[in-house]
């Protein structure tokens, strides 16, 4: 026997051993089919492949409504398996909901969605706590995103994004919600970062669809300050059939929404045609993209309110 194989030998056991502990901790997919018939997430019986870890792929697809008690982690770096898959159906946390990618990877970014792109199913989404999304490591190009489509609805208390870069251009890694016909409201406070982004870490919040017009709908009790934090955190309009409205906590003054407007933190696609509006809701700012229908409808009820108002002179 040659004398080195003994080492060789050892070099292959270490080796298989690794495998054997990545395949072990990669990330898994369970489905939904909830057979023990009682909604409950814990339930082992009700997924085809166990109660989902915190770092597996979650699929819920059969319109089921799902109620998971307490707090709730899907944390994933996998290209395959992303953290929820909430095509058809319900889930209620009653706690706080992490869906974050947790440490540096050069995968593939993660993407969960609610419903489906044509609207045919849909997902809703409702977090008793605060609902988080991003990176949480340095140094990528990555985020984690949900995509909302027609129908479809996320609801939480509160709203917190993870961003994350080492301070060049090409490493910029963070959050997108990207809001393809659905809705949004957080009913506390809207939180682009976790006060600890830096560089040029992203929080996009995507509103409509480039493809296919689809608009979407965002109401937000309270946008925090931070929204100007960084260049990189910014609610763009992909077509004129959304609206965004916010809370006037921080943003007191039709001056300040304008300033979000003039210096691009809401901002349109370049295809749009048109400005914004803003409207004074009271307690609320509405800004939207309107059609080029829509300016047209204003500008008549401006012009019959005018004659109304000289007919009474």
């Amino acid at each position: 026997m040659d004398k080195n194989t003994p080492a060789l030998v050892k070099r292959f056991a270490f080796a298989l051993a690794l495998t054997l502990l990545a395949s072990s901790v990669s990330a898994a997919i369970s489905t939904w089919d909830g057979t023990s018939a009682d909604g409950n997430w814990d339930t082992a019986g009700n997924w085809d492949n166990g109660v989902p870890g915190t770092s597996d792929q979650a699929i819920i697809s059969n319109g089921d409504t799902v109620t998971k008690t307490g707090d709730l982690t899907l944390d994933n770096n996998s290209t395959v398996d992303d953290g929820l898959q909430l095509t058809n159906g319900t889930l209620n946390v009653t706690g706080s909901f992490s869906n974050t990618i947790p440490t540096y990877t050069d995968n593939a970014n993660m993407v969960s969605q609610l419903g489906v792109s044509d609207g045919s199913t849909t997902g809703t989404l409702t977090v008793g706590g605060t609902y988080t999304l991003g990176y949480k490591s340095s140094g990528s190009t990555r985020y984690a995103t949900l995509d909302i489509f027609e129908g479809s609805s996320l609801t939480a208390a509160d709203f917190i994004g993870r961003n994350r870069s080492y301070g060049t251009v090409s490493q910029n890694g963070g959050w997108k919600l990207n809001v393809l016909g659905g809705s949004v409201a957080i009913t506390d406070t809207f939180n682009f970062s976790d006060g600890s982004e830096s560089g040029n870490g992203r929080g996009i919040f995507t509103i409509g669809n480039l493809g296919t017009a689809t608009g979407g709908t965002v109401n937000i009790a309270t946008m925090s300050s931070d929204w100007t934090d960084l260049a990189g955190h910014y609610v763009l309009f992909n077509d004129s059939l959304g609206s965004l409205t916010f809370g006037k906590t921080n943003y007191a003054n039709i001056a300040d929404v304008q300033d979000l407007i003039d210096n691009d933190f809401i901002r349109k696609d370049g295809g749009i045609t048109g400005g914004f509006s803003i409207i004074d809701n009271g307690t609320s700012w509405t800004v939207a993209v309107p059609e080029p229908g829509t300016y047209a409808l204003l500008a008549g009820c401006f012009a019959l309110a005018s004659v109304m108002i000289r007919r009474r002179a």
